[in-house]
């Protein structure tokens, strides 16, 4: 039924785990990659360099926030809509019977997955000195030589406004940081100097959150971590960590639609309304916001990757 407390919660569980999940990894979102794009670029054009941010380091980092936010989700979620008692074994059996006709695995499909076994450890091997980038177009066209794809095929699954959005996201940030125009929103919207490490950390990932909130989170990404960047030597903030802090913080919008895809299929169902979208996601985003900041000041350390500078 449209208000049964069990489709509400399978539907905000499948939409809010995908948010959260959306930050384990580099590859699971186009929103990490971009950050590390943006703070590439920053390193390439200013005076103080830090160390590349690696896979492997960034999912180290951002698996302890997960797996809070995943816990603390599960038990609001049960609060929120407590459990019906309602009988699940018919719908299991119709999902196995549909896995069934699936058939056997393909030829094909036994490719795809060893292609991307694979690439894991290329992009962690290779990555940092060929890029990402570079090593996920090798194997994409390692599909098209294995048979597994004609460009006819992939080409309909391409989103190319997609593609555009984030190569002029990257180029509208660099174009603003050459300008000044960065220098001038750090002046007026970020913690001035002498401002307490600890509260310019707090700040920054609030207002990750509260933009992306109205915002796509690319666009906060381009328009906001330029500008924190050249801010971070004056906070006391390493410029590492505090990449990682946008990539997360910008993910971690639970409320609109505009915000992230997930959130927009679920408005979409008519299951969710005001009260359980807007009110129950902002209790959630706000929740995200020391979950976050308390991980990276006491976990973080312990890999390497304090956000403040010693």
């Amino acid at each position: 039924r449209p208000r049964s407390r069990t489709a509400r919660r399978l539907i905000l569980s499948l939409a809010w785990g995908s948010i959260i999940g959306s930050n384990l990894t580099l590859f699971a979102s186009a929103r990490a990659s971009l950050a590390l794009q943006v703070y590439g670029a920053h390193q390439g054009a200013g005076p103080v360099h830090s160390a590349p941010i690696g896979v492997l380091e960034f999912t180290a980092a951002t698996a302890g926030i997960v797996l809070v936010l995943l816990v603390l989700t599960y038990w609001m979620l049960r609060f929120w809509f407590p459990p019906e008692g309602l009988d699940m074994k018919p719908a299991l059996a119709r999902l196995n019977e549909q896995v069934g006709e699936l058939g056997n695995v393909s030829t094909n499909e036994i490719k795809t997955v060893l292609v991307l076994l694979a690439l894991v450890p290329a992009l962690v091997l290779l990555g940092p000195d060929y890029g990402l980038g570079t090593v996920a177009i090798a194997f994409s066209a390692a599909l098209f030589g294995l048979g597994v794809l004609e460009w006819e095929t992939a080409e309909r699954y391409v989103n190319w406004g997609i593609v555009l959005l984030y190569g002029g996201a990257i180029a509208i940030g660099a174009g603003l940081a050459q300008s000044g125009a960065m220098e001038w929103m750090g002046g007026h919207l970020l913690p001035g100097p002498g401002t307490p490490a600890v509260v310019s950390l707090v700040l920054i990932t609030t207002m990750g959150v509260f933009f992306t909130t109205f915002v796509a989170n690319a666009a906060v990404i381009a328009l906001l971590l330029p500008a924190v960047l050249i801010a971070c030597p004056g906070l006391g903030l390493d410029m590492r960590a505090i990449t990682v802090i946008m990539a997360v913080s910008t993910g971690l919008s639970f409320a609109l639609p505009v915000s992230t895809p997930a959130m927009a299929l679920a408005y979409g169902t008519g299951y969710i309304g005001t009260r359980e979208g807007v009110g129950f996601g902002t209790v959630m985003s706000v929740l995200a916001i020391p979950v976050v900041v308390l991980i990276a000041i006491f976990v973080w350390p312990l890999l390497g990757l304090s956000p403040f500078v010693s």
